[in-house]
């Protein structure tokens, strides 16, 4: 018994067991089950906000051709419109020479990496402005300049807290940008100041910092955006609101949160994330609100790595709390897209190290890059749902859209199992049962499906083995093993004005369905 049964005339090309195998239905248990009520004339607009960034490690690794590549792949599955990195500003970009009181200005490798993410994979950066050059620090490397992780960026203020001097830098840089990309480009982007306070402690550094720099951008054309405090932990957002209108002003506010953060990291509240998000959202007053950081958390395991960023939890993560957030956030940037990445050093194997990204180190994509895939079909007209189990309770979210990039209407559906944020190699599997109603007329529905069958590169690699470094045969067959599995049924209906389908999911699986 597959526990599996559809409401509609299974094409006879599609045996049970395949469609079974399709939704991942190797079970052990099964949760209460849910009913989900599409209502397609109640309608809202809303924009697809996460597509607006993606995060990456630091500049330097933008002049990498394998950074390009799969940053060029990540803007082609998913549609991301924007990037951001950090320190565009460090010394391993070259930027600044000369001495403190005579510093001297340097392009040269910022257009290399910036001209190819304007000209090439048309992003709009969100521009964080960070960190400390040494000579505006005037530290001694190894000496007396304070620096963090493996590409040793510096945050000493500058030298005996001269502001001025970090308001030349971003006036300087601001200035040759407009010049090079003109204004109507850089007033498409957004300057956000820093990076979680590191070295800029809240307020004594950090406004200070923040007043120089938003003051510089200004100063070169009043339209361009400024914001912060680009915070860990949703901290600081009220006093900074309170702050910025006399330092230099703020047109959106920034911070961060992973699930993996103190206030979530034991809570079994599935939406405590989320709810955290809200709350923050709450302190902004009217800014526009950007989550600048997040993902599906750093929940590492004994060997450092994070097991859970290469599997289908962070999809069904991402399914689950996006729908929530909608109306709320106006940037939702997960971290990062690749594993080419380095805050402590390089990973030296596939899946290994800080595999923070949604493609490995040689460009197999995981879970999290599908789902943002998925996403990718849905509309913007969001329909209203409900269902008898809520979210909160039963883990199901759905998500149902029009207008998407296939004619007819998009259904997102995914079963967050657990909010244990405690970290572990293995994911239980339940299953819960779904019965979805559209009220309306389709014929047919195609399932993109993302579980421990479909999408499964990480599973696959480890059935070779393990290969520290995949050959090439190996990494195309990894490829293939990433992808979603794609199928197509025809429908019942209920009444002549409703589509109705019956499916099992397993933990955290992730279904996109579009009606047709």
């Amino acid at each position: 018994d597959l526990k599996l049964q559809f409401l509609y005339f299974i094409d006879e090309k599609i045996s049970t067991m395949k469609a079974a195998i399709l939704l991942g239905l190797l079970t052990t248990a099964a949760a209460s089950a849910v009913e989900v009520n599409v209502t397609s004339g109640s309608r809202k607009d809303f924009t697809h906000f996460w597509k607006r960034s993606v995060g990456s490690s630091h500049a330097f690794l933008g002049r990498r051709e394998d950074w390009r590549e799969q940053l060029q792949y990540a803007v082609n599955e998913a549609g991301f419109e924007g990037i951001r990195f950090h320190a565009i500003f460090d010394d391993d970009m070259n930027v600044v020479t000369g001495t403190w009181d005579n510093p001297k200005y340097n392009w040269t490798d910022v257009d290399n990496l910036l001209d190819f993410l304007v000209h090439e994979t048309h992003l709009r950066p969100v521009m964080e402005l960070s960190f400390m050059p040494r000579v505006i620090a005037n530290c001694i490397p190894n000496h007396n300049c304070t620096t963090g992780f493996n590409y040793s960026y510096i945050k000493n203020p500058p030298y005996q807290k001269r502001w001025y001097l970090w308001y030349d830098l971003v006036r300087e840089f601001v200035t040759h940008i407009t010049e090079r990309y003109g204004e109507t480009e850089i007033a498409s982007w957004e300057f956000e100041v820093w990076n979680e306070l590191w070295g800029m402690p809240f307020p004594e550094n950090y406004i200070p910092l923040y007043n120089a720099s938003a003051t510089a951008v200004k100063s070169v054309n009043p339209k361009y955006k400024v914001g912060g405090p680009a915070t860990a932990a949703l901290s600081d957002i009220s006093n900074f609101v309170k702050l910025a209108p006399s330092n230099g002003g703020a047109d959106f506010v920034t911070t961060h949160s992973y699930p993996s953060d103190e206030n979530c990291v034991n809570s079994l509240n599935k939406d405590c994330f989320v709810d955290g998000i809200l709350k923050a959202r709450s302190q902004a007053a009217d800014l526009p609100f950007y989550l600048t950081e997040f993902n599906a958390g750093l929940h590492a395991n004994a060997a450092g790595e994070y097991p859970r960023l290469n599997s289908r939890f962070s999809a069904s993560f991402i399914a689950y709390t996006l729908p929530k957030l909608i109306g709320e956030l106006d940037v939702y940037s997960y971290w990062c897209f690749s594993d080419v990445f380095e805050e402590s050093g390089l990973p030296t194997a596939e899946y290994a190290g800080e595999n923070y990204g949604m493609q490995t180190l040689h460009g197999i994509p995981k879970p999290s890059l599908r789902m943002f895939g998925m996403l990718k079909q849905i509309g913007t007209v969001r329909a209203e749902t409900q269902q008898t189990v809520p979210a909160e309770e039963s883990g199901v979210r759905v998500l149902a859209t029009a207008g998407g990039t296939k004619s007819g209407f998009q259904v997102l559906v995914t079963f967050f199992d657990t909010a244990d944020m405690n970290g572990f190699d293995g994911l239980k599997i339940n299953s819960t049962e779904v019965t979805i109603t559209v009220d309306q007329h389709h014929n047919a529905v195609t399932f993109t499906t993302i579980n421990s069958t479909c999408a499964n590169a990480w599973d696959a690699w480890k059935a070779m083995g393990s290969p520290p470094v995949p050959s090439p045969s190996q990494l195309e067959s990894l490829k293939t093993s990433s992808q979603p599995c794609l199928e197509t049924h025809l429908l019942s209906h209920p009444t002549p004005q409703s589509s109705r389908i019956k499916l099992t999911l397993e933990s955290f699986a992730s279904v996109m369905l579009n009606f047709y």
